[in-house]
C-alpha cells in the first residue's frame, strides 16, 4: 500500500484533496512502480490511499482517509 498524504491549514485555499491532480497521480503512480521494479517486495497487489489533513485552530485537525483513492490501470 502507499499512503499520499496532504495537508492545508485551514480551508482558504481549498481541500487538501482537490491539490491531487491527474499529474499528480500519475506521478505518483510512475514513482510507486520504480519502487515496485527496484525494490520487487513480496506483494502482488497494492493500491493508493490518500489522507488529508485540514489543520484549523477552532476544531483541531480534521482527518479523511480514502482508500483505493485512485485508479492504477494506466
Amino acid at each position: 500500500m502507499f499512503v499520499e498524504v496532504r495537508s492545508r491549514t485551514g480551508d482558504a485555499f481549498g481541500d487538501p484533496l482537490e491539490t491531487i491532480t491527474p499529474r499528480k497521480q500519475a506521478q505518483i503512480i510512475r514513482a510507486a512502480r520504480l519502487y515496485l521494479d527496484e525494490e520487487k517486495p513480496n506483494a502482488p497487489a497494492y493500491r493508493f490511499d490518500v489522507v488529508a489533513v485540514t489543520f484549523t485552530a477552532a476544531e483541531g485537525p480534521a482527518v479523511v482517509h480514502v482508500p483505493s483513492a485512485f485508479d492504477t490501470s494506466r
